[in-house]
């Protein structure tokens, strides 16, 4: 399995694996997959240019994607990035897929941002331990972040401080 960045071109293989994420697991992103769903062609391709996301590939099978960003909102807030939209398939998990994916952001956000931060379903016990093994720390709990029907989901927010 590589990582590597994605680009532009990839905006139908990203658009194809995130409705699959939104729709399998809809509690784990703050994102609706309706909202994704009536995303233009050129919106997905924004997407990316405003993020850098990445892929795991097994081949040329799409093992799972996530993204960095940066908060740009500010030059106070500027050094604070972020890890998200995080999706590994069910074939490729538990194998080194996630892990790669969180290396690869962490080595990108290294160049860009001095933090990391993170939100994760607070009952996702994989995905923290996966978060947790590279140096991330549990800072706060967001209740009743996610409702998806009469369900709420309460988010951790994790935070890497040191980045290579």
């Amino acid at each position: 399995m590589l990582v590597s960045r994605i680009g532009v071109s990839d905006a139908e293989a990203l658009r194809d694996i995130r409705l699959e994420a939104l729709m399998r697991h809809p509690e784990a992103f703050s994102r609706d997959l309706e909202m994704e769903s009536a995303l233009s062609s050129g919106e997905w391709r924004t997407t990316i240019a405003e993020r850098a996301w990445f892929v795991c590939r097994d081949d040329d099978r799409w093992a799972g994607i996530a993204a960095f960003a940066r908060n740009r909102a500010s030059k106070k807030t500027a050094h604070v990035g972020s890890l998200g939209a995080m999706y590994v398939r069910n074939a490729w998990r538990g194998k080194g897929a996630g892990d790669k994916l969180v290396m690869a952001v962490i080595a990108h956000a290294a160049g860009e941002v001095e933090q990391l931060v993170l939100t994760v379903n607070a009952e996702n016990g994989p995905a923290i331990a996966l978060y947790e093994r590279h140096r991330f720390a549990v800072y706060g709990r967001i209740p009743r972040s996610i409702k998806i029907g009469e369900r709420y989901y309460d988010e951790l927010e994790m935070i890497r401080v040191e980045l290579p």
